[in-house]
């Protein structure tokens, strides 16, 4: 009997982007994978993209195995595992850092040109802008940092606010409403591409830039070994090659492709969520 392996992703997985265009481009994916996985196993499986879903709820999907893949970010698919061993990373999303493609990318802390702030400690009793509680790069990391160079990330400033993501805290440093701001390493450059902000590259400056993050996560929940190689043969596969490598570029943050991959390097998100003291709850609410 066939089998539809249903794939969750979240909305804000590339911001900027319409979410028609995100839903179209990872249905290329699933339709140029769902191929790939016919043509090995000579059978009909399908994988099937669903709604996209906010981070807590693809967490319960996943873990409850309503949904079997999973596009996620990483501190989502940390608590994934934490939650039911039956969850496992397959795969990561490629990066270009730096102009090479790669497996890690960093959070940054970065503010405007005009504050005159030039490190980490000029930051004391100025205003810093946070994306969301659950985002990897644009709350934890940058929060964890701070706290190892002796600055709480929040009573350390006059003001903190988590404004609800990437490009929100960027015009909000653009525009000098707060002081500075956490974001992903192609913040800025992001910015910079949305008509009135083009000038945001001469305007924003990176202050800090992190120790490398593993990169976003492909998790299955697919119990027989045999099936769960498959299915991750068969993405991979067909990241690799049009018209799914675009596709992925489009709806993924330029990703240029997956890369077979395994939990250990997501186990060090656990410190930065230990050393601040949160719980699961405190993120996602």
């Amino acid at each position: 009997m066939a089998t539809e392996y249903k794939l969750t992703y979240y909305p804000w997985i590339t911001q900027g982007k319409e979410p028609a265009v995100i839903r179209a481009n990872i249905e290329i994916l699933a339709e140029s994978a769902t191929k790939e996985l016919q043509a090995i196993t000579g059978g009909t499986d399908t994988i099937k993209v669903q709604d996209p879903l906010e981070v807590p709820e693809q967490i319960e999907s996943i873990v409850s195995g309503e949904s079997q893949i999973a596009l996620m970010n990483p501190i989502g698919f940390v608590f994934a595992k934490q939650k039911s061993k039956e969850v496992d990373v397959a795969a990561l999303a490629l990066r270009i850092i730096d102009g090479q493609v790669g497996e890690t990318y960093f959070s940054q802390i970065y503010t405007h040109v005009d504050t005159g702030i030039k490190s980490l400690n000029d930051l004391k009793k100025k205003s810093m802008g946070y994306g969301a509680s659950f985002s990897t790069s644009n709350f934890l990391v940058a929060a964890h940092e701070l706290l190892e160079n002796h600055l709480h990330p929040f009573i350390t400033f006059s003001k903190t606010a988590f404004l609800g993501g990437h490009q929100l805290v960027a015009k909000a440093v653009y525009a000098k409403q707060i002081d500075a701001g956490a974001g992903h390493d192609g913040v800025i450059i992001d910015l910079a591409a949305v008509p009135g902000y083009e000038d945001a590259k001469d305007k924003l400056v990176t202050i800090h830039r992190s120790q490398p993050i593993i990169s976003d996560p492909v998790a299955f929940n697919i119990a027989n070994k045999d099936d769960f190689k498959n299915v991750r043969k068969a993405l991979v596969k067909a990241s690799l090659q049009s018209p799914a490598k675009e596709a992925i570029a489009i709806f993924w943050g330029n990703a240029q492709g997956l890369k077979k991959t395994n939990y250990k390097p997501y186990k060090k998100l656990l410190v930065a969520v230990k050393a601040l003291q949160l719980t699961e709850e405190d993120i996602f609410g």
